[in-house]
């Protein structure tokens, strides 16, 4: 499988260490986010040389979905601190966009069961890192 286009939606630490192992893996990556100043996160050379593009803008907005060539991504990952409008920006990439793998991270735990339930793929990092801790302590 060839170059692909995807979207992240919330530039923060775990974004821009994704956004920079997909522009690895040689996919062209769209960051949106509401505050322009989260891009500071992002890797400058990547950036520079467009294969990682921010936009500043609300990925739950059709208007900015489409500055991010949402109509030709193959990867929607919603990474935002808000697992509502993670959950709603996953909604409108599978169905308006039928973006073919979307996921989005969802930290509640009853909101992470309850979109679960409905076919969301969601990711609850508190777990997650849990987990990892945990083990790496060997309990």
């Amino acid at each position: 499988m060839g170059p692909k286009n995807a979207i992240i939606i919330g530039c923060n630490i775990l974004s821009s260490s994704l956004a920079s192992s997909l522009v690895e893996q040689g996919d062209k990556v769209y960051v949106l986010d509401p505050d322009d100043h989260t891009f500071d996160w992002l890797e400058e050379a990547k950036v520079e040389s467009q294969r990682i593009v921010p936009i500043v803008g609300d990925g739950s907005s059709r208007k900015d979905l489409e500055r991010a060539n949402a109509s030709d991504t193959d990867l929607l990952l919603a990474l935002s601190e808000d697992d509502i409008h993670n959950a709603l920006v996953a909604q409108i990439a599978k169905h308006t966009y039928q973006t073919r793998i979307v996921v989005c991270r969802i930290d509640d735990r009853k909101l992470h069961e309850m979109y679960t339930a409905i076919g969301v793929h969601a990711i609850n990092t508190a777990d997650i890192s849990s987990e990892l801790f945990l083990g790496t302590a060997g309990n």
